[in-house]
């Protein structure tokens, strides 16, 4: 009869074991990446493109209201009504023409105090000695 060798490869179970952890861990990342996307797909959806129907609803209200686009007020006077956005563009157009639409200045540092400054200590004494006494 022929004997049956028992011997275990460890070289072949570690080779297996390896490609299945690493198999695994691809596996996990992705089905992570793919979870990803489709959760910024519905946030998109739900959140970004859902507009709330009573905003809109309320928007297309006041649009209403307001007239909405450009009509005379007064004819006579020639006053016209124009809309909020293409009035402030015009605005601020006709005020960069004009260059009195300039930058902030830049915040400086403060001065060094100098000799005619008093110092604090000083200020103390002369605001106690110029208080009015209360009855």
């Amino acid at each position: 009869m022929a004997t049956m060798n028992d011997d275990v490869d460890v070289g072949k179970i570690a080779v297996v074991g390896i490609c299945g952890v690493i198999g695994i861990y691809v596996f996990i990342t992705l089905t992570r990446v793919a979870f990803m996307q489709l959760e910024e797909e519905q946030t998109q959806i739900k959140v970004i493109d859902n507009k709330p129907r009573t905003l809109t609803k309320y928007y297309e209200e006041q649009t209403e209201k307001l007239g909405g686009g450009y009509r005379w007020v007064d004819e006579k006077a020639r006053t016209v009504h124009i809309p909020i956005d293409v009035a402030m563009a015009k605005v601020t157009q006709e005020l960069a023409s004009q260059n009195k639409l300039e930058r902030a200045p830049a915040p400086q540092a403060p001065a060094a105090p100098t000799e005619a400054t008093p110092a604090p200590a000083d200020g103390l004494k002369k605001a106690k000695a110029r208080s009015i006494p209360r009855p």
